[in-house]
């Protein structure tokens, strides 16, 4: 059976799958991003990974973003493993909050079990996250090593907070690219 993006009428398409949920703008997508991906795929055993492009990040309001269908695309351009599967979900539940994409998720795929995955750069902000510590009450974390330094991770809300629902996986290689840094290289391009 081919398995397409998520529609909030599939239900029965996921049902007693396993499925980590990867959320974020992707200004633009990254290898850094297939990284965590590939990552909780081999390390995990996840059926699929939903790759959630955000119509609106609430922690970037004020940022000047490329269009959400470009997101999309890049993401789409991005994304060549069949099991990382690039979705508008959000968009179609007409959330951008994290806790609120949760909660409707779970309601509308009652009987499909979700994990949340984040790169290890996420776990430092993760406290910025509205209602975050309610947000890991709905579903279990899964953090992957990417930069910044471990280390800096230790001090973090997030790691002090010892809660059941997170899981940190550090023994893997690093990939350093971000998002920023290929924005900050498109400005040099384009000044040149």
């Amino acid at each position: 059976m081919a398995f397409i993006a998520p529609q909030i009428l599939s239900t029965s398409l996921w049902k007693h799958k396993k499925i980590g949920l990867f959320g974020g703008t992707f200004n633009p997508p990254h290898e850094g991003h297939i990284h965590v991906c590939q990552t909780a795929l081999r390390k995990k055993d996840f059926d699929f990974i939903w790759w959630m492009v955000t119509p609106q990040n609430p922690l970037k309001m004020h940022q000047s973003i490329p269009s959400f269908n470009q997101r999309m695309l890049w993401s789409k351009q991005m994304s060549k493993n069949p099991r990382i599967i690039v979705t508008d979900i959000e968009r179609q539940l007409k959330t951008y909050k994290s806790i609120d994409t949760i909660k409707a998720i779970k309601r509308h795929f009652p009987l499909t079990d979700f994990t949340f995955i984040a790169g290890l750069d996420n776990a430092l902000s993760l406290h910025h996250w509205e209602n975050w510590d309610g947000l890991l009450n709905e579903i279990p974390f899964l953090f992957i090593s990417r930069p910044p330094a471990i280390n800096l991770v230790r001090n973090c809300p997030a790691k002090m907070y010892s809660h059941t629902n997170i899981e940190w996986i550090y023994d893997t290689k690093l990939n350093s690219q971000t998002s920023s840094q290929i924005r900050e290289k498109a400005v040099l391009v384009e000044k040149y």
